[in-house]
């Protein structure tokens, strides 16, 4: 075993079939995990066997990539009820378009412990988070823009809105979720609680059962296990 930090990799070495462990990172802004994608991106290349595959860690913290993972995983076979969009504007053309139903919850792309997550009644209070969980502010940039709009007939600003987020059904009258992790042939099952007047589970601490007292359909496992 040797450690080796990431900026010491050296690509021009040979690194295929080496096995390569290594972990994510999930710091504010997420700078050093794009350098991580980076590197270990890198190595794909040169063909390293990685632990996990980049696709996991793409999709760590990146709720985005999480539910395009999730739908190649599952397919439509468990149904398939989030949209993904890279900007606010987005958002708003397909709620012209009508292919968005009210109630829905909107998501940020990071976050964890219910942080960006909000229910949504209808179309003003949609666009309005969309709007406040996307907006990608530089006030300097956005005035050459509007400058250019006025200068250049037909000329198209830019959105301020480009943070990604997703879209998902909202599914009313749950009274709980699960949680499991996979070690091996090991299965670890946390059913986790929904509060009253809320409709989140994730970080509510809220009556958290373990194993087999989760009640978890042990007949959807095999779903899990893929």
């Amino acid at each position: 075993i040797e450690f080796i930090r990431l900026h010491d990799i050296d690509f021009s070495v040979n690194w295929a079939d080496r096995i390569i462990i290594y972990t994510s990172s999930e710091e504010t802004g997420l700078y050093y995990k794009s350098f991580v994608e980076d590197i270990i991106l890198g190595l794909t290349k040169r063909g390293a066997k990685l632990i996990p595959g980049f696709d996991f860690l793409r999709a760590n913290n990146n709720k985005v990539y999480m539910e395009i993972l999730k739908y190649q995983i599952l397919g439509e076979e468990f149904g398939y009820y989030s949209r993904v969009y890279g900007t606010a504007d987005e958002l708003v053309y397909d709620i012209d378009r009508d292919k968005i139903i009210s109630p829905c919850v909107i998501k940020k792309a990071e976050g964890s412990m219910s942080r960006n997550v909000f229910l949504c009644n209808n179309r003003h209070e949609l666009v309005k988070k969309a709007k406040n969980l996307s907006r990608t502010s530089n006030y300097l940039y956005e005035l050459k823009e509007l400058i250019r709009e006025v200068r250049y007939k037909g000329y198209s600003r830019e959105s301020s809105y480009q943070g990604k987020f997703i879209i998902q059904r909202y599914i009313p009258n749950l009274h709980n979720d699960w949680k499991i992790l996979i070690y091996g042939d090991h299965y670890y099952i946390l059913n986790r609680g929904i509060r009253k007047n809320d409709f989140r589970a994730s970080g509510s601490h809220f009556r958290y059962r373990t194993g087999s007292e989760s009640d978890f359909p042990e007949d959807l496992l095999d779903v899990v296990r893929r």
